[in-house]
């Protein structure tokens, strides 16, 4: 059965069983079943937003092209066009593609993001996007938000492309701003789905059938009549859920078998075993909020970015559920870690001290409140210490990203000389290479004094001339002390670190690890692999990003540069496909993100 042929059944089977939902109800006291709306349709033929906000970035003034832009078109000069019979309802929908949050005054990119690249290739693309670090997530956040011409030959909704991958990444706030900046009227197919699908994440089930009920009137598709029959669970009309479901079944909509389990259990109120189900989707989840399931923290091992986001964000579930969906959200670049630092605060006491992470939400708060700077520091020490011991790598990073901003506050000086290597390696583990960059004099310092403190300096240097480049001298006496110190603590891992930081440094241009490299390749001890591997894949990519990069493709580039290190653990990433993305990132003029992305790969597989 084609698909517009299922689209007519559905249609025509809606109508019918409103009217045999109807007709059943007559002679009785009981309400008509409610299977499809029954509002008279709304015509929307102008937008009610600024037409403007379609066309340059809020608050900021694009660069002049080439060509000048037309003047905004007001809603006067758009009434006088009606009443001249002119096509007034097109002239938005030329705008509607390239609309975005943010421009490239405003942390975007070029507004020519896409000039030259291939639509139907870069739609292709957008499907292999993931979740990944925090420095990737970063990236795909600011692509897909840039105020930008569209592809040629893209796809009609692209912009509802670009809401449906950022809801997909866990960006729901992000989706929701880009909606609204949009206009109700931009929005068709994956846009208006993506509408319902953060209300629905949200748990305003009451507002997502509203919204459902109103793009029925104009839209049979089956998407939207399966969301219909969770409500009409959600207000307890159970008989026209039956007939609602076999109106689907009827005009041939496959219907996940997961949906299936959970109407059952809001049908029955025999909650389902959600564990059991894997991962859900947003209605799915919605339908878990309506009582079809309970949210436990081993489900949080299966939950998809958003969803794992709409647990942190839902105030009703247990406070040390929601902690642990935070920390992994927020290690992955999806959740700010203010967001995280809030909800620790918020945290009330607990009875049991070790239990993770009400103990780190705690721990958080007594330094949140510490008032001298030593008893910040040490408290900020305990913290972050207690996240590296969590069996689980992201928890230490989203520790670190909650504590960055404490430790932002402290002013380096000799009294907190001793907490200065806890202040690097806190910061860095956060990305806050900014704020790292203002310790090391003291580090420095310490590394005249003991032979351990040498050490410690030693194993930073390589980490922060990343970052610094050739701000941080060297004439090859740090170097070779971090290489003699790396071979006498850590033979086993030797040849990696030494062949690590070769390659990030390399793809930067800083030439400073040539001088042991032979050492480096000549080492017999320890694992000889680079870096852990699953396939090979990847080449083709690395090799399309290059093309893309060379001849100045840029959203293409970073398209490729995301999907390349996306989904991947950034202790496991492999490291030539890093290197081949800090080298393109730095080509293209962005090498604030080269050197922070060096970094971040460099410290989860040194440190």
């Amino acid at each position: 059965m084609t698909g517009s042929t299922t689209r007519r059944l559905l249609g025509a089977g809606l109508v019918v069983a409103t009217f045999l939902a109807t007709a059943g109800a007559s002679g009785q006291d009981a309400e008509p079943l409610d299977i499809i709306p029954l509002e008279p349709i709304e015509f929307d033929i102008i937008p009610l937003e600024p037409v403007e906000s379609d066309i340059i970035d809020s608050g900021t003034v694009e660069a002049v092209e080439d060509t000048v832009e037309p003047p905004p078109v007001t809603l006067q000069q758009l009434e006088e066009l009606a009443a001249d019979g002119l096509e007034v309802d097109t002239l938005p929908a030329l705008d509607t593609g390239r609309v975005g949050t943010i421009g490239e005054t405003t942390g975007g990119f070029s507004r020519n993001l896409w000039r030259d690249s291939d639509g139907v290739f870069i739609v292709s693309l957008m499907g292999m996007l993931g979740s990944g670090t925090q420095r990737v997530s970063d990236l795909t956040r600011r692509l897909l938000l840039t105020t930008a011409d569209p592809p040629a030959d893209a796809v009609d909704d692209w912009l509802g492309l670009r809401i449906e991958t950022l809801i997909a990444l866990g960006l729901t706030d992000d989706a929701a701003d880009l909606m609204q900046r949009a206009g109700r009227r931009a929005l068709q197919g994956s846009g208006s789905k993506g509408k319902i699908d953060v209300l629905l994440l949200a748990g305003d089930g009451g507002e997502a059938c509203r919204e459902v009920r109103a793009q029925l009137v104009e839209d049979d598709d089956p998407y939207l009549a399966t969301v219909l029959v969770f409500c009409q669970r959600l207000e307890g009309a159970h008989a026209a859920a039956e007939l609602s479901l076999t109106v689907l079944r009827d005009a041939g909509v496959d219907i996940d078998p997961r949906f299936l389990v959970l109407d059952r259990a809001l049908a029955t109120s025999v909650p389902a075993d959600l564990v059991a189900l894997g991962n859900v989707t947003p209605l799915m989840f919605a339908m878990v909020l309506a009582g079809a399931a309970e949210v436990s923290i081993d489900f949080l091992e299966h939950a998809s970015l958003p969803v794992l986001r709409a647990i942190a964000d839902r105030a009703g579930l247990p406070v040390a559920l929601r902690l642990a969906a935070a920390e992994r959200a927020t290690a992955r670049g999806f959740m700010e870690p203010a967001d995280l630092a809030a909800l620790y605060l918020a945290a009330g006491p607990s009875d049991d001290t070790h239990a993770d992470p009400l103990s780190r939400a705690q721990m958080f708060q007594d330094l949140e409140s510490a008032v001298l700077a030593e008893d910040k520091a040490r408290l900020i020490t305990t913290f972050v210490q207690h996240g590296a011991r969590a069996p689980e790598p992201w928890v230490f990073r989203a520790v670190a990203m909650a504590a960055a901003t404490e430790v932002a506050t402290l002013t380096p000086g000799h009294e907190l000389g001793w907490f200065s290597t806890q202040a690097v390696l806190t910061l860095l583990a956060a990305g806050a290479a900014e704020d790292a960059a203002r310790w090391w004099p003291l580090i420095e310092q310490r590394a005249l004094l003991d032979h351990a403190s040498a050490a410690e300096a030693a194993v930073f240097w390589p980490l922060l001339r990343l970052w610094m480049g050739d701000d941080l001298v060297d004439d090859g006496t740090a170097m070779h002390a971090w290489w003699r110190t790396v071979v006498g603590v850590a033979p086993e891992r030797a040849r990696r670190l030494g062949e690590l930081y070769l390659v990030l440094l390399a793809a930067l241009g800083d030439r400073i690890g040539e001088p042991i490299m032979h050492d480096i390749l000549v080492a017999t001890f320890g694992d000889r692999q680079l870096v852990p591997r699953e396939n090979t894949g990847d080449a083709g990519l690395v090799v399309a990003l290059s093309a893309a990069s060379r001849d100045g493709r840029l959203g293409e580039a970073l398209l490729l540069s995301t999907i390349l290190l996306a989904s991947q653990d950034p202790s496991r990433v492999d490291i030539r496909s890093a290197a081949a993305v800090i080298s393109a990132l730095k080509s293209l003029g962005l090498e604030r993100e080269a050197r922070l992305l060096a970094l971040e790969v460099a410290f989860a597989n040194a440190v």
